[in-house]
């Protein structure tokens, strides 16, 4: 990430020599997002209200909804998720504005994870049952398999992981349909704290070993015993 932000530099740069706003505007996002990836959120938050100012004065929706959404996620990170609740409806009041369905889907995403965070998980399961329905209608097996790992670890938090189990496993079974390294060894982890919380001591083992073999780069199918790949990515 601090190549990419490097690397943003001298665009950023040409965007603002030739006053070109639009290019300006989404290389800001760019890099508010970068910079949240890192954990630096003052400098997110820097980046991306810039990036929203801009796109309201050239009245571009579509790059105000991402700078709305980038502030959320800064929010989010820094822990201050009021805030990021705040943010995240605006920019789901845009996406719906412009019928942007898949900014809607990432928007409600994000909200899910922001009442999960605060406690509110059969709040942040009716959010995500509602983007899963739109990124089915589109789809998109990426975001769907994320939110069946969502809707898995917030199942988790109630307290059932059976449910949780169910979800997991369809989140799994996507994850390496699509080769999604980062949301295989996700949902393995939360596959893991279910089957301990159900007394399932062998299968908690293997996927706490397919966790570690996944974040390690080794793919854990080449690993794995026949009968063992059973299984859902925030994840929250």
């Amino acid at each position: 990430m601090v190549e990419r932000i490097q690397w943003l530099q001298v665009p950023l740069a040409a965007a603002r020599r030739v006053k070109d706003r639009y290019t300006e505007t989404s290389l800001l996002g760019d890099a508010g997002t970068a910079y949240c990836s890192m954990g630096e959120t003052q400098q997110a938050n820097e980046h991306h209200t810039k990036a929203l100012t801009f796109a309201r004065e050239i009245g571009v929706k579509k790059r105000e909804e991402h700078a709305l959404r980038g502030l959320g996620l800064a929010y989010a990170r820094k822990g201050e998720y009021p805030n990021a609740l705040e943010y995240h409806e605006q920019s789901l009041a845009v996406a719906r504005e412009i019928k942007d369905r898949r900014g809607k889907s990432e928007c409600i995403r994000e909200l899910a994870g922001d009442y999960h965070a605060m406690g509110e998980a059969t709040r942040a399961i009716e959010l995500c049952d509602q983007t899963l329905a739109i990124v089915k209608e589109t789809a998109d097996r990426c975001l769907e398999g994320v939110c069946l790992g969502d809707l898995a670890a917030a199942y988790h938090a109630l307290g059932q992981p059976k449910w949780a189990v169910d979800l997991g496993s369809q989140s799994l079974r996507i994850a390496r349909e699509i080769r999604n390294v980062r949301s295989e060894a996700s949902i393995l982890g939360t596959l893991g704290r279910c089957y301990v919380e159900l007394g399932d001591a062998r299968r908690a083992i293997v996927t706490g070993k397919g966790m570690l073999l996944e974040a390690s780069g080794t793919p854990w199918r080449a690993q794995a015993t026949p009968g063992a790949r059973l299984g859902a990515t925030r994840n929250f």
